[in-house]
């Protein structure tokens, strides 16, 4: 079942504000997007539970992956009543994480957090990302999710055209106002697989978009943007040498 149109648009505009804020700034936590990424990720959450109350879920696997989300949610919840560290400040204002002293006395069945803050963060990253996976099943129709990935593609595109500037030119920032992150690999990425999963991902996204244009929109026809599709998936792989060991190239791209 797929929703009205409006409330497919809001979806498809909270998944790419999702997947575009974070590709640029999570790495560099720029604009302190440690703190409202998490929060932008969870407000797939209602827009899940508005889905489902509105009928979205029509077959038994969808209540089973709704089963499944909603034991990882409280789980994630009741391991906010006990954590491992908690943040102390000395008297020059530094602040350090020390072991909670009874941290050893909590049963093992117990769920547990190494912080809180850490908690919500990386809590609320998966069961929005969860969410928001749903979404797209249950709630767009093809014509909504081709629009998803071409706006991907896009901001996947540009990312790879910076990252290889930054690469060659060997700048520390793009345009003097985008930094790398410490230790910066490519792009806003400061680890080796992540802009190749990354890469991998969004090519095979243009590449199953290329493949639908060739199948389906007569290629022979002016305006069909499969030669758009092919190269700037092309791009794409072509960035993963970049960053992943010779090794592992191929296994990153067949796994994307």
């Amino acid at each position: 079942m797929t929703l009205n149109d409006r409330f497919q648009q809001l979806v498809v505009l909270h998944i790419v504000a999702v997947v575009v804020t974070g590709s640029w700034l999570w790495d560099s936590g720029a604009l302190g997007i440690t703190i409202w990424w998490p929060l932008l990720c969870m407000m797939a959450i209602p827009l899940m539970a508005y889905a489902i109350l509105q009928g979205a879920i029509q077959k038994r696997a969808g209540w089973w992956f709704l089963g499944c989300w909603s034991a990882i949610f409280f789980i994630q919840l009741a391991g906010f009543t006990h954590t491992q560290f908690i943040t102390m400040v000395d008297e020059s204002g530094k602040s350090t994480l020390e072991r909670v002293k009874d941290v050893w006395n909590i049963p093992v069945w117990r769920p547990t957090n190494y912080h809180n803050q850490a908690a919500f963060r990386d809590g609320g990253i998966l069961c929005g990302m969860l969410a928001m996976g749903a979404l797209v099943v249950w709630t767009l129709n093809r014509r909504a999710i081709r629009l998803l990935l071409h706006i991907l593609l896009l901001n996947g595109s540009v990312l790879a055209l910076a990252g290889v500037v930054i690469k060659l030119t060997g700048q520390t920032n793009l345009l003097g106002v985008w930094a790398m992150p410490p230790g910066g690999f490519f792009a806003g990425f400061s680890h080796t697989g992540a802009w190749a999963g990354f890469a991998a991902l969004t090519a095979g996204a243009g590449l199953g978009l290329f493949e639908y244009d060739i199948r389906r929109r007569h290629p022979e026809k002016p305006g069909n943007p499969w030669p758009i599709l092919l190269v700037i998936s092309l791009i794409l792989i072509g960035t993963i040498p970049f960053v992943a060991p010779t090794n592992g190239i191929v296994p990153t791209v067949f796994l994307g």
